[in-house]
C-alpha cells in the first residue's frame, strides 16, 4: 500500500518500508509516477524535473540510483507489471499488488459512489468510509524539494487537486448516508467537511442540520459558535444572514420543544429577538447543578410539588436558581443574582445539603460544571444555552447512588476548599474532547474569625520583577555610553508589562533621562502612524473627530517649543497625517517617505538632546505603518544614546536587529513573588495567612487578578473568587449602569460621555460612569475622557455582549461617525466590518486602503483592501463584480509596493484578473482600462516569479495603449524587457520615448500603472543602456539629469532607484570614486527607508570598490549582500551574480569567481538577461585564460565580442579591448606540476 495523502509511506502487511528510501526525491518520484500511473514518463524528461540544475548524464545517473532503491523495497525485478522501466522511459501500473490511496479520489471512484448499486454501497460502507479521515490529508505532506521549480509547481497544482476531490467525495458521502438515515454517519462526515473548509459557511450550515435532525440543537449552536468565533479573529467578520437564520432556527427549536415542560419548570433555551434592555441576554461563567434522582420508573409519582419545594428551597438557601424540573432530574444554577460570589462554594454546598436531606427518598446521583453560559432572564426562570448544563447532566448519570462528580474547570476554583479524588477521563456524546472528572468527599474546615480591613485602598505594589527591571537598567546604562539597545517585553495580557515599563519610566526620569511614549490602541489600529502622532499631541486622548486643525496646532506648537528650528517641511508632513479627514473628498497629505524622514529627523534631533527611553506601548495594537519605522530606527542606530522598550503579546514578531536586541518573557509570579504582592497590598496584615495563599492560588500569578482580588477583600468580601467571577460580580453591582459600560466596550479602550449618549437611549450616563469609576472599572480623564482600567476589563464587558446585540452597537457607532464631519476612514470600516454589514465594511475598507496608499502607507493599505476583499468573499453572488475586480487590482497594486516587485501575492491577483477579464463574456465599459491596469501589474511582476514573458506583455501592452497614460507604461515596458533580453537599440528607442511622453504629462497621471515615476524609470535603464551602446557622455548626463528630477519628485523610493541606475553606469566606466559617492548616499536612503533591494545592489557596489582599491579582506559581505538582494527580488538574480563575481575578480579571487561565473552564465541563458551576457562570457574567458585553459578561454572571448557586436554594445566592445586578459604569475610549484607555458595575451575578440 502506498499512501500518499498525509506523510508519504509505503506499507506492506501493516509494516512500514518507507524508512528504505534513501533519497528524498525518491517518494517524490513515486508520487509523480502514482498520479500519472500507467502512463511511460521518459527518463530524460524525469530527470530534469528533478536535477534541473545538472547536466543530463549526471542527472540520469541520479534517477537510476533512485529507481534502483525504489525497486530494491518493492523487492521488483525492472520487467515487474508493477514498475516498468527500460533504457528510455518509467512508468509505474498499479494492480492487486500495489494500491495507491489516492484511487479513493479517482473520478472513478467518485462514480461508483454516486452510482450507490449494491456492489457499491458494499465497497463504500466496508472499504471507502473507514477511510475518509485519512483522504483529506496533503498530498505528500511535508515534502519540499529546494531546486525544483517545475515539480514544486506541479506539485502545489496537485495538492490543490486532491483536496478539491477530497472535499467532494465527501459531500456525495454524507448527502447518501443522510438519505439512508444514517445519521451518526452523515454527522461524522459533515464534521471531516467543516473540519477542513473551517471558514466555510454552507459546510457549517449542513453539520448544523444534520445536528438538528438527530436532535441535538446544543451541539448544532457549538458549531455556530465555533465558526463565529473563526471569523470574527480571522476574518475581522460575522456570520452571514442564512447562517445566523439557521442559528436563530435551531434556538426556537429547542425553545419551543422544551416550552412543553414549563409547567413542570423552567426551560433551559435560547433568546431571539429584540431584547429590551432591562433584559439583555449576556455570556456569563455560571457554574451549574444536576441533580438526578436515580428512582425507578415506578416512583415517579412520589416526587410530588413538596419533593420539589423542598429541593428548591436548598438550592434558593445556597443563592442558587431552579432552572429546569425534566424527566428524572433538576438542573440549578449558581452565579447568578446575588449569588454571583462564591458560586463554586454554593454550589457544592447546596449538592452537600440536598444529598443529607433527600438520601432517605432518593440515591441522588450529582454532577457539576462551570464555564460560559447565554443567559437571559425570562419570566419564571433564565434562559441558558450552552455546553455546560449539558455536561453537568451527563456528569450525574456518570456518578453513582449518593456521589456528586465535578469537571476539572469547578476543581479549579474549589480544590482549595474542598475535598475531591480524580475518578478517571470520560468522553460524552455530543460533547467534545475528553473530560477530567473528581468526586467531592467533603468540604474542608470554614476559616475563622477575620478582621475587616479599614481605611483607604493602595495601589498594587510592584513586585516580582527585578530581575527584568535590573536588565533594563542594565541597558539604559548601556545606552547612555552611546551603545544603543532594544529591549523587547513580551507577555499576555494582565501579566504587567506596562507596569514594568513605567517603573523603569521613574527611575529613568531620576538620571537625567527623557522619556517618550508610544501608546497603541486598538481603535487606532488600522490607522497609519496614528499612535507616534498621538504621541507628539499634548493632549492625545481630545476627540480625535472634532477638530483635527485645533489637534494641528497643538502639534505645531509643541514642535516649536520642543524643537526650535525644525524644518518647515517636515512639520507640514506631519501635520498633514494628524489631519483626521481622511474621508472622500480630502486631499492626500504628504507620502509616507515625508513622514518617516520627518520622525527619523525628530528622533536624532531628540537623541542629541538628551539620552533618551522610547517605549512603544502594545505593539499588537499597532498599525503596519508604526511597524515599518520602528524596524527602520533599530536598524539605524549605531551610536545613539537611546534605549527602545517595546511591550507586546507573545505571538506579535519585532523586526530589530539581534545585536541590539534583548527579549524578555514575562512569566506569572511565583508563589512566594505573589504572597510577597499580597503583603505589601496588605500593610497591616488584616488578611489571614491561609486566605492569603488562597488569593495566591486564585490569581495564577498574575499581578492584575493579585490586584482585583486584594481590593476584594478590602471591600469586606471574604471569599475566593476567580478573577472572571470577580468581574463578573463588580459589573453586576453597577445594575443598569451595565449596559452603559457595554456600549463603552464596543467604542473602544477610551471613550467619550457624548459617544454613549448618541448610542443610548436616554438616560443618567454621568451617573453610571461615575459608579464605574468607584468601581475602579473605569478611570476619568484630564481632558473628560474616559477609559477602561485595563483591558482585560473591557474585554470581560464586551465577551459578555451577546452577539446580536453586539453588531447593533457597532453599526449605530459606524453611522454615528458618519455623521460626524471629520471622520477615520479605518474606524468607520472597523465597526462596520463588527457589526456584519459587509456591503457597507467592504466599502470603508476599500476607502481606507486608498487613503493610505494616498499617504504612501502600502502596508496598511494592503491589509485594509484584503480585509475588504475577504468582506466581499464573503457577500458571494450579492456582492457586485465591478466592486470585486476594483477590489483585487487596489489589493494587487499594494501587495506590490508592499511586498516588492517579487510579490506573489500581488502577481497572482493581478493574473486572476486578466484571466477573469479575458473570459468575461460580456465586455463592460471599463473593460479596457481594468485589463490595462490588471496587465500592466502582471508585467511588473512576472520575471521575479520566474516567467519569461515580458516582452510579450510589453507588446500587448503597447497594442492595447490609448492614452498617455498606458503609452508611457508600454513604452517603459518595451524599454525595460528589451533591455534586459538585448535588445538595446529598440530597448532605447522605446526609453526615450517615455522619457519625452513622460515630459508633458502631471506626475499622477505618469505613475497610474507603475510603481515609480516613469520619468525616472525611463531615464534609469537609459543612462545604463547608453553606456552599453557606447555612449559614455551621454550615460552621465542622462544619470544627472535622472538625480535631480528624482530630487524634485521628493519620493525616497524613486531617488534610490536611480542613485542606484547611476552607480551601475558609473561601475561599468570602473570610475570607483562616483561609485562610492553614490552607492553611499542610496545605501543610506534604502536602509533608513527599507528598500532591501538596493540595499544589497549597493552594498554590492561598495564592496566591488574596496575590491578595486584593495581594501577588500573579507569576501564573505559579497555573498551576504548578494542573498540580500536575492530575498528582495528573485528576478535579480543574474544582475546579482554579475556584480558579485566582478568583485571577486577585482579582489583577485579567480577561482571562485570562475565557480559563480558559471551558475550566472546558465541562469543567464534561462531567465533570457542577454544584456550582460557578452560580459559574463568575457569574464569566463579571462578566468579560463588565467589557468591556461588557453583554446577553451578564446572560443568564449570569441563568443562574446560576436555577441557584443550582434548587440551593437559598443560601450562592451570598447571594455573588452581595455580588458584584454593578462598572463598570471604561476607559482614555482605550479609550474613544476603543470610543465606548461602560460599564454601570450590574447588581444580583442
Amino acid at each position: 500500500m502506498i499512501d500518499l495523502l498525509g506523510r508519504p509511506q509505503i506499507r506492506r502487511a501493516d509494516e512500514a518500508e518507507s524508512r528504505h528510501v534513501k533519497y528524498r526525491k525518491g517518494m517524490a518520484l513515486l508520487g509523480y509516477l502514482a498520479v500519472n500511473a500507467g502512463a511511460w514518463q521518459t527518463r530524460e524528461k524525469l530527470a530534469d524535473l528533478f536535477w534541473p540544475g545538472l547536466e543530463l548524464p549526471a542527472a540520469r545517473t541520479n534517477l537510476r540510483q533512485v529507481l534502483n532503491n525504489l525497486a530494491a523495497i518493492f523487492d521488483i525485478a525492472p520487467t515487474n507489471a508493477v514498475l516498468h522501466r527500460d533504457d528510455r522511459a518509467v512508468r509505474l501500473v498499479p494492480d492487486a499488488t500495489l494500491a495507491l490511496d489516492i484511487a479513493f479520489l479517482s473520478d472513478e471512484a467518485l462514480k461508483r459512489v454516486i452510482a450507490n448499486e449494491p456492489a457499491a454501497r458494499r465497497w463504500r460502507e466496508d472499504e471507502l468510509e473507514p477511510r475518509l479521515a485519512s483522504l483529506g490529508g496533503i498530498f505528500l505532506e511535508g515534502l519540499q524539494l529546494a531546486d525544483t521549480p517545475e515539480f514544486d509547481e506541479w506539485l502545489e497544482t496537485m495538492r490543490q487537486h486532491f483536496r478539491a476531490k477530497s472535499l467532494l467525495l465527501l459531500e456525495h458521502v454524507c448527502r447518501i448516508q443522510r438519505g439512508e438515515g444514517r445519521l451518526a454517519a452523515a454527522i461524522d462526515s459533515a464534521r471531516l467537511l467543516a473540519g477542513r473548509c473551517p471558514l466555510d459557511e454552507d459546510r457549517c450550515m449542513l453539520l448544523m442540520s444534520l445536528l438538528a435532525e438527530a436532535g441535538d440543537g446544543s451541539s448544532a449552536l457549538e458549531a455556530f459558535e465555533a465558526l463565529r468565533q473563526r471569523f470574527e479573529s480571522e476574518l475581522g467578520i460575522l456570520p452571514g444572514e442564512r447562517l445566523l437564520a439557521m442559528r436563530d432556527e435551531v434556538a426556537g427549536a429547542m425553545r419551543n420543544m422544551l416550552a412543553a415542560s414549563r409547567s413542570g419548570g423552567a426551560s433551559v433555551s435560547a433568546g431571539s429577538g429584540e431584547a429590551t434592555e432591562s433584559a439583555l441576554p449576556e455570556l456569563r461563567w455560571l457554574v451549574t447543578l444536576y441533580c438526578d434522582f436515580g428512582m425507578r420508573h415506578d416512583e415517579a409519582a412520589d416526587v410530588d410539588d413538596d419533593f420539589i419545594d423542598l429541593l428548591r428551597s436548598i438550592v434558593q438557601q445556597r443563592g442558587g436558581t431552579v432552572v429546569a424540573v425534566a424527566g428524572r432530574g433538576v438542573l440549578a444554577a449558581f452565579g447568578l443574582g446575588h449569588g454571583v460570589e462564591r458560586s463554586t462554594e454554593r454550589a457544592l454546598l447546596a449538592a452537600c445539603d440536598l444529598r443529607r436531606a433527600l438520601a432517605e427518598s432518593f440515591p441522588l446521583r450529582m454532577g457539576l460544571g462551570a464555564g460560559k453560559v447565554l443567559f437571559r432572564p425570562t419570566p419564571g426562570a433564565p434562559s441558558l444555552v450552552g455546553e455546560v448544563p449539558d455536561l453537568a447532566m451527563r456528569i450525574g448519570w456518570a456518578a453513582g447512588p449518593g456521589e456528586i462528580w465535578a469537571s476539572q474547570s469547578v476543581i479549579r476554583q474549589a480544590a482549595t476548599a474542598f475535598d475531591f479524588r480524580q475518578v478517571g477521563v470520560q468522553r460524552f456524546p455530543g460533547i467534545e474532547g475528553e473530560h477530567a472528572l473528581f468526586q467531592l468527599l467533603g468540604a474542608a474546615a470554614p476559616d475563622g474569625d477575620v478582621q475587616h480591613p479599614g481605611g483607604a485602598r493602595q495601589d498594587a505594589p510592584f513586585t516580582g520583577r527585578q530581575n527584568e527591571l535590573a536588565g533594563l537598567q542594565a541597558l539604559w546604562r548601556e545606552a547612555c555610553a552611546g551603545r544603543p539597545r532594544v529591549a523587547v517585553v513580551r507577555a499576555p495580557a494582565g501579566l504587567g508589562k506596562t507596569r514594568l515599563v513605567g517603573m523603569l519610566a521613574r527611575w529613568v526620569r531620576t538620571t537625567g533621562g527623557t522619556l517618550h511614549r508610544v501608546a497603541c490602541q486598538l481603535e487606532l489600529q488600522h490607522q497609519p502612524l496614528a499612535p507616534v502622532l498621538a504621541s507628539l499631541d499634548p493632549q492625545p486622548e481630545s476627540p480625535p473627530h472634532g477638530a483635527p486643525s485645533a489637534r494641528q496646532e497643538r502639534i505645531a506648537r509643541n514642535l516649536r517649543q520642543q524643537f526650535p528650528g525644525f524644518r518647515e517641511e517636515a512639520t507640514a508632513a506631519l501635520l498633514c497625517l494628524a489631519d483626521g479627514a481622511s474621508g472622500p473628498g480630502t486631499e492626500a497629505p504628504a507620502s509616507k517617505s515625508d513622514a518617516f524622514a520627518a520622525l527619523i529627523e525628530l528622533m536624532e534631533r531628540q537623541l542629541a538632546k538628551a539620552p533618551t527611553l522610547i517605549v512603544v506601548d502594545d505593539l499588537h495594537w499597532s498599525d503596519q505603518a508604526t511597524r515599518e519605522l520602528l524596524a527602520l530606527i533599530a536598524k539605524g542606530l549605531t551610536a545613539q544614546r537611546v534605549l527602545l522598550v517595546i511591550t507586546t503579546r507573545p505571538d506579535v514578531p519585532c523586526d530589530c536587529p539581534p545585536s541590539l536586541r534583548q527579549d524578555y518573557e514575562l512569566r506569572p509570579l511565583s508563589n512566594a513573588e505573589t504572597l510577597e504582592m499580597i503583603a505589601l497590598g496588605d500593610p497591616d496584615g488584616l488578611i489571614p495567612p491561609a486566605r492569603r495563599q488562597s488569593i495566591a492560588e486564585a490569581s495564577g500569578g498574575i499581578p492584575l487578578f493579585v490586584e482585583r482580588l486584594i481590593r476584594s477583600w478590602q471591600d469586606g468580601e471574604h471569599h475566593l473568587l476567580p478573577i472572571t467571577e470577580l468581574l463578573q460580580g463588580e459589573l453586576d453591582r453597577l445594575g443598569a449602569a451595565k449596559n452603559v459600560l457595554r456600549a463603552a466596550s464596543v467604542l473602544g479602550c477610551t471613550f467619550r460621555l457624548n459617544d454613549l449618549a448618541a448610542l443610548l437611549p436616554p438616560g443618567d450616563i454621568p451617573s453610571a460612569l461615575a459608579r464605574a469609576v468607584a468601581q475602579r472599572l473605569i478611570e476619568a480623564n484630564a481632558d473628560g475622557s474616559f477609559g477602561f482600567c485595563h483591558d482585560l476589563i473591557r474585554e470581560t464587558v464586551y465577551n459578555g455582549l451577546p452577539y446580536a446585540q453586539r453588531k447593533r452597537l457597532h453599526e449605530r457607532t459606524a453611522r454615528m461617525l458618519l455623521e460626524r464631519s471629520a471622520h477615520a476612514v479605518e474606524e468607520i470600516a472597523r465597526h462596520f466590518s463588527a457589526a456584519q454589514c459587509r456591503p457597507e465594511a467592504a466599502e470603508w475598507w476599500s476607502k481606507a486602503g486608498t487613503a493610505a496608499m494616498a499617504r504612501e502607507f502600502a502596508a496598511d493599505a494592503q491589509a485594509c483592501f484584503q480585509k475588504a476583499f475577504d468582506t466581499l468573499a464573503a457577500l458571494g453572488e450579492r456582492a457586485d463584480p465591478a466592486f470585486v475586480l476594483s477590489t483585487r487590482l487596489h489589493l494587487g497594486r499594494a501587495a506590490q509596493l508592499a511586498e516588492g516587485f517579487g510579490s506573489a501575492l500581488g502577481h497572482r491577483l493581478y493574473s486572476e484578473a486578466v484571466a477573469e477579464l479575458g473570459a468575461a463574456s460580456v465586455q463592460r465599459a471599463d473593460a479596457h482600462e481594468n485589463l490595462f491596469a490588471a496587465l500592466s501589474g502582471q508585467y511588473w511582476g512576472s520575471s521575479s516569479q520566474g516567467e519569461l514573458d515580458g516582452i510579450d506583455t510589453a507588446r500587448r501592452l503597447e497594442a492595447m495603449a490609448r492614452t498617455d497614460a498606458e503609452r508611457l507604461m508600454a513604452c517603459a515596458a518595451l524599454g525595460n524587457s528589451l533591455f534586459w533580453n538585448g535588445g538595446l537599440v529598440e530597448a532605447a528607442s522605446w526609453q526615450a520615448r517615455g522619457i519625452a511622453l513622460a515630459a508633458r504629462m502631471p506626475p499622477g497621471e505618469r505613475m497610474r500603472y507603475g510603481l515609480d515615476d516613469p520619468a525616472i524609470v525611463c531615464r534609469a535603464f537609459h543612462a545604463w543602456n547608453l553606456w552599453f551602446l557606447g555612449d559614455e557622455a551621454a550615460a552621465c548626463a542622462t544619470v544627472r539629469e535622472g538625480i535631480a528630477l528624482a530630487r524634485e519628485g521628493g519620493r525616497a523610493h524613486a531617488l534610490c532607484f536611480m542613485l542606484t541606475f547611476g552607480v551601475t553606469v558609473h561601475w561599468r566606466r570602473r570610475a570607483v570614486d562616483q561609485v562610492v559617492e553614490l552607492a553611499s548616499e542610496a545605501l543610506v536612503l534604502a536602509q533608513r527607508h527599507g528598500f532591501p533591494l538596493w540595499e544589497g545592489a549597493n552594498q554590492l557596489f561598495l564592496l566591488w570598490a574596496q575590491a578595486k582599491r584593495g581594501a577588500l579582506t573579507d569576501t564573505r559581505p559579497l555573498f551576504a549582500a548578494a542573498a540580500l538582494m536575492q530575498q528582495a527580488y528573485r528576478g535579480g538574480i543574474t544582475t546579482l551574480r554579475w556584480i558579485a563575481s566582478d568583485a571577486l575578480m577585482a579582489q583577485g579571487e579567480w577561482d571562485e569567481a570562475e565557480k559563480l561565473l558559471d551558475l550566472t552564465i546558465r541562469e543567464a541563458d534561462r531567465h533570457e538577461d542577454q544584456y550582460c551576457l557578452a560580459d559574463l562570457l568575457w569574464s569566463k574567458g579571462s578566468c579560463l585564460h588565467r589557468r591556461g585553459a588557453d583554446e577553451e578561454a578564446v572560443s568564449h572571448l570569441l563568443r562574446a565580442g560576436e555577441l557584443a557586436q550582434a548587440q551593437q554594445a559598443l560601450g562592451l566592445l570598447a571594455g573588452f579591448t581595455s580588458r584584454a586578459p593578462q598572463p598570471c604569475e604561476t607559482p614555482p610549484k605550479a609550474r613544476e606540476t603543470r610543465k606548461t607555458r602560460v599564454a601570450e595575451p590574447v588581444k580583442g575578440a
